[in-house]
């Protein structure tokens, strides 16, 4: 399975990254906030969330504890995309515990080769077959 699940409200970015995704491969499904992505997980199968945090760290945080803690959601890897200005002391804290847990995160704006390779990373990292193109 290579469906991943982009939650991102800005228009332009979701283009980028759903066009960059399907060019490896992956099959990635927009979901353009929160409430909405909350909705769609009970109907798909997702190997991979990419969400980005643009309110505040908190915030991206909260979702991101709500989507670790969902039993349905064991083999699901999440890339959170954050602003630099996020990071203070305790934000560091809480992503080495997203890393521990074999997430991964990174500063946007991004180079789409980068974000490939933490695709790629946090796919490993559950365990999912590469997709076809790989």
């Amino acid at each position: 399975m290579t469906k991943i699940l982009i939650l991102d409200n800005d228009r332009e970015m979701q283009v980028l990254l759903k066009v960059g995704l399907e060019r490896e491969g992956y099959s990635p499904v927009i979901a353009a906030d929160h409430l909405n992505a909350l909705q769609t997980l009970p109907t798909g199968q997702y190997s991979l969330f990419i969400f980005r945090a643009e309110t505040s760290f908190d915030a991206a945080w909260e979702f991101y504890c709500a989507l670790k803690s969902n039993p349905a959601l064991p083999t699901t890897g999440v890339l959170m995309l954050l602003r630099y200005p996020m990071f203070t002391e305790e934000n560091a804290n809480k992503l080495r515990q997203l890393l521990k847990n074999g997430d991964e995160y990174m500063n946007y704006p991004y180079i789409m080769t980068e974000l490939l390779g933490r695709v790629r990373n946090v796919w490993d990292q559950y365990g999912h077959p590469l997709p076809k193109g790989e």
